[in-house]
């Protein structure tokens, strides 16, 4: 809570002029700055999230969105190993690339709303548009993993790593157990984030805040996990 200087009454952390006196609480952050913020998200997250939530400009928004898009469904292509189905390596990189696209912005439009609701029975409130910002910028590690992982996974195992057969563990099982490693531990960083990006929202201690998080996951996991599986052919 922000005690305001003037009237002292208790505002929330991102209320910029106070609820009883209109008096002068904080600054608005200008714009994103996308490389602070990626190297906020890994120093400090509850001020990263906090700048994100300020900003009068939220940059990168589409962008990040659909990064996010591309690695979720190639992260999906790996485990449903979709190459079984899809017929040829090209169909497979052009539907995760352009399909990519529209789920990553669908996909924060699900897992937005579905938060708005759930923070609204618990009786807090914020505007969608920050929590769609907070939430493209609590889903980086997937970006990483995208840009690092994804090519490193074609490097060690080309299209076999979209297929059932050989198994990945037969091929190379050194870099297959270290990538796994290592998409747990995004994946562990992804969870962290997420829930930190809930607290700094609506100024929430961390076991509210996780409430609030599991359910929303929950819920969009099980849509996302859907549409996917009625978009391929």
């Amino acid at each position: 809570m922000i005690n305001c200087p003037v009237c002292h009454s208790d505002n929330d952390e991102l209320e910029i002029v106070c609820k009883s006196c209109r008096g002068f609480l904080q600054t608005k952050v200008d714009n994103i700055n996308l490389f602070e913020t990626l190297w906020g998200l890994i120093e400090n997250p509850l001020k990263a999230f906090k700048n994100i939530a300020l900003a009068r400009t939220k940059n990168y928004i589409i962008f990040l969105s659909s990064l996010i898009g591309v690695s979720f469904l190639f992260l999906f292509f790996g485990i449903d190993k979709s190459a079984d189905t899809i017929d040829g390596v090209a169909s497979l990189f052009i539907l995760g690339f352009l399909g990519g696209i529209p789920l990553g912005i669908f996909l924060v439009l699900i897992i937005t709303v579905i938060t708005f609701l759930v923070a609204k029975i618990f009786k807090h409130r914020i505007s969608l548009r920050n929590i769609a910002v907070v939430i493209i910028y609590s889903a980086i590690p997937f970006v990483y993993d995208l840009v690092f992982l994804l090519p490193l996974k074609l490097l060690a195992f080309g299209i076999s790593y979209f297929e059932s057969s050989p198994s990945l563990t037969l091929i190379n099982p050194t870099v297959h157990y270290i990538i796994l490693s290592i998409e747990a531990l995004l994946l562990i960083w992804f969870l962290y984030l997420f829930v930190a990006s809930i607290k700094v929202l609506f100024s929430l201690k961390y076991p509210k805040s996780f409430v609030i998080a599991f359910i929303a996951l929950s819920f969009t996991s099980g849509t996302i996990w859907l549409s996917i599986k009625l978009m391929l052919p």
